[in-house]
């Protein structure tokens, strides 16, 4: 992760503030020292028709390299899109402005996740028009424990711009009895191009269909 921090910026930018490396229900804004701001959300939790938990991590929740420097990221509104499903009170995306090295990632207790349910975890995140430095593909992962990591690449490069789009991470089935532990979400992209335009809504865990 150091590593990857140090080449952001290779020859004039400092030490990045160091991200969260725990998600909470809610979480205030690290951008402001104002104690008056409200809460941020940091995760939304849902019940399907099956009675299944499903969860989308937010992005307040994740940790995004970089995030709190305005140089690199933005927090705004969610921008409406194809496939959005509406957005509550307090929401925000991460916008990304221009970075050269993408790391985000979040976790989840797998005890809040219904037993014998099979999830698809997937990013969701919108390309800008305009975007630009996504000819490499971005690496995703999912981590659980006692199990090998899942991984995969997408290439971004030809992406529909301007609508939300899943980018399918894994999947998770969790047994009855499971003894805790975390799921680890990751998208990375470390160097290639500078890149800008990606708008990230958080990681969506929900039964598959």
């Amino acid at each position: 992760m150091g590593t990857a921090l140090s080449r952001l910026c290779p020859c004039c930018f400092g030490s990045p503030a160091a991200p969260a490396d725990t998600i909470t229900e809610r979480s205030i804004s690290t951008t402001t020292s104002d104690k008056t701001q409200p809460e941020r959300p940091t995760k939304k939790h849902w019940v399907d028709e099956k009675g299944n938990s499903c969860f989308m991590l937010l992005p307040r929740g994740l940790s995004i390299a970089w995030a709190e420097d305005p140089s690199y990221w933005a927090w705004l509104s969610p921008p409406p899109g194809e496939g959005s499903d509406g957005d509550a009170a307090g929401e925000e995306v991460a916008e990304l402005k221009n970075v050269w090295s993408l790391e985000v990632n979040g976790k989840l207790e797998l005890s809040q996740l219904t037993p014998g349910a099979t999830y698809e975890v997937a990013f969701e995140v919108m390309l800008k028009q305009g975007c630009a430095g996504w000819q490499v593909p971005v690496d995703l992962q999912l981590e659980l424990p006692g199990a090998r990591a899942q991984g995969r690449k997408e290439s971004l490069e030809k992406k529909a711009r301007g609508q939300w789009l899943p980018l399918k991470v894994g999947d998770v089935e969790v047994e009855k009895g499971q003894q805790g532990g975390e799921l680890v979400v990751t998208m990375s992209q470390d160097g290639g191009h500078w890149k800008s335009g990606l708008v990230v809504r958080g990681i969506r865990i929900a039964p598959k269909t």
